[in-house]
């Protein structure tokens, strides 16, 4: 904790500048992922494919108004115990996409377990949950045990995603959700290993970067499910 808080001082004095994840931008996010939402349900209704979709996109921008909220002095354990669990659907929901497009199952059930026993600690147990606001992103501060199951299922269920992704290469609606993981793994990843000091805020810098999964959600990957569909 001491080493957290060292950091944020850095942050707060340092020159760079991360315009990027500022609550003015993490606000925005949220109007922009909620609005793509309402978007999906207007232009494509209620199915299989958008019902998970608008709940990817509801949960990304919930994630992001927590971080609003937790940089404008609401309750910073309530908001971060919602930000947490904002964030802890999305590897589910993410794979049960990519179940529905490749008609492959694998895992599906044991992601939403694995997404819902972690709600359950944030909920239920009495862990220490905190966050810190810099100014530039939110630092997120858990208990060392729900940090280790936490980044486990995010690794593993990720990583199961775009196995699948791969294996069913053929299809163009896959080119565009295997973009859409990409979109923000690989400038989270840059950033986690670069800029030294972003390490205790990875899951703040990670979503910051998913608007842009968010909008090839919208605009490639629900149009191309509904050529699909149509043709059929």
């Amino acid at each position: 904790m001491e080493q957290k808080l060292k950091n944020m001082s850095f942050l707060r004095q340092n020159k760079l500048k991360f315009y990027c994840f500022t609550p003015e931008v993490a606000f925005a996010t949220f109007v922009i992922e909620l609005m793509l939402a309402g978007f999906v349900l207007y232009r494509y209704g209620l199915n299989k494919f958008t019902n998970v979709i608008i709940l990817i996109l509801f949960f990304l921008g919930a994630f992001q108004f927590a971080e609003f909220m937790i940089c404008a002095g609401g309750d910073s354990v309530f908001w971060t115990k919602a930000g947490t669990i904002s964030t802890t659907m999305l590897p589910a929901l993410g794979l049960h996409l990519v179940s529905l497009l490749t008609k492959k199952t694998l895992l599906v059930q044991a992601g939403y377990a694995f997404a819902f026993l972690l709600i359950g600690a944030v909920l239920f147990l009495n862990l220490p949950f905190n966050s810190a606001c810099t100014g530039k992103f939110v630092v997120l501060m858990f208990d060392d045990l729900f940090k280790f199951s936490f980044y486990f299922y995010y690794a593993v269920f990720l990583l199961i995603a775009l196995w699948m992704l791969l294996k069913n290469w053929s299809k163009s609606v896959i080119f565009w959700v295997f973009a859409a993981y990409l979109s923000f793994i690989i400038p989270g990843l840059l950033v986690y290993f670069f800029i030294a000091v972003t390490r205790t805020a990875f899951p703040s810098i990670m979503c910051g970067f998913a608007i842009f999964c968010a909008l090839i959600l919208a605009f490639k990957v629900m149009p191309e499910i509904s050529k699909k569909h149509k043709k059929k």
